[in-house]
């Protein structure tokens, strides 16, 4: 049985690892899920020092990045078919929107040759706007900000999943008055987001 311990905005680490009754802290593996807010890992079932991991230290092209770890020999590359080998033992921030990195994907699926990687960016960035937002706003308010963002970031995406590119879907009877409508509609939600995030930081002042 494990339970989560409490997430805490803080620099550099995050106690967010998962821990047993006892207090002691159980594998966290790396995964492409979690991979993005990663600080260090180490090798699955050893005992070796824990080393720097970098997300998409370079891009390689359109939706194509290499992730580095810095070990004893220098830096070398680490594909995502070998994160399982790996354990996440330091975190940048917590992984408040980490379960939707699926929504994000099928958000894109119809307007993005690189729907996953879009995915991942809109997760990464969207998440490191909640961290810097929970900076100015009280303890006491941060679940509420935090439900209330995953709630809306949702439906931001659910608007965005109607949107299409007839580059992506293909031109033959692509409706452009109705995808016109779906993009208005996806500003209407992305516009009401952030002035409701605007509105929020300003109550707490």
């Amino acid at each position: 049985m494990t339970e989560e311990v409490g997430k805490k905005v803080c620099e550099g680490t995050v106690a967010d690892l998962m821990k047993d009754k006892t207090g002691k802290q159980t594998v966290v593996t790396l995964t492409r899920k979690n991979a993005y807010r990663v600080k260090k890992i180490r090798k699955q079932g050893t005992d070796d020092k824990a080393v720097l991991f970098h997300f998409r230290k370079r891009c390689t092209g359109m939706g194509s990045y290499v992730h580095t770890i810095e070990t004893a020999d220098g830096e070398t590359e680490l594909h995502p078919n070998e994160f399982e080998k790996w354990e996440a033992v330091e975190f940048l921030y917590p992984g408040y929107l980490e379960d939707m990195l699926d929504i994000a994907y099928n958000a894109y699926r119809w307007s993005s040759f690189e729907p996953e990687a879009r995915a991942e960016t809109d997760i990464m960035q969207y998440e490191r706007q909640l961290v810097e937002d929970l900076k100015q706003i009280p303890e006491e308010k941060q679940n509420e900000y935090v439900s209330a963002y995953h709630s809306k970031f949702s439906a931001l995406l659910g608007s965005l999943s109607r949107c299409a590119s007839p580059m992506v879907t293909g031109p033959a009877k692509f409706n452009c008055q109705c995808n016109n409508k779906a993009l208005d509609a996806y500003q209407k939600r992305f516009d009401e987001f952030h002035d409701w995030r605007n509105r929020f930081k300003s109550a707490m002042k």
